[in-house]
């Protein structure tokens, strides 16, 4: 059985990786309301983004450390970025976005808004994962 936290990221995980759906092998393993709670939570971040996810394309990004997970999602001049810190301590990390202007960067999950910069640089603790949802124009928009 999962700790609830991993619900949450394993739904970001799918959703922005392109799948159209969840399956559940051991619906009994949902025995906490904790369980429903990451579930809920989770749907309810990315609920404004369903036409992103919708319509957008799965694309590839390089993190400044290859032991993080990148799992991205853009359509026209957004996008939503998913870094997963499953294997190390707590980490700093950088990585590019395709744009060359940015308008916004939020993060989704601390409901606040970063540095407006197209190198990225984000914390990470150990087992944690970093949604970031991203305005901007220019280069592949």
């Amino acid at each position: 059985e999962v700790r609830p936290q991993f619900i949450e990221y394993n739904i970001y995980e799918t959703m922005l990786n392109g799948s159209g759906g969840f399956t559940y092998y051991i619906y009994s393993d949902f025995d906490t309301p904790m369980d429903f709670y990451a579930h809920a939570k989770a749907l309810q971040t990315l609920a404004p983004y369903e036409d992103l996810i919708l319509d957008g394309e799965v694309i590839d990004l390089k993190c400044s450390d290859e032991a993080i997970t990148v799992s991205a999602i853009k359509k026209d001049g957004e996008m939503l970025l998913l870094l997963g810190n499953y294997q190390k301590p707590d980490c700093e990390v950088s990585i590019t976005v395709p744009f060359d202007k940015i308008s916004k960067i939020q993060d989704l999950r601390e409901k606040k808004n970063l540095k407006r910069n197209k190198n990225i640089k984000v914390k990470i603790a150990k087992s944690d994962v970093c949604l970031l949802y991203i305005q901007g124009k220019g280069k592949r928009d």
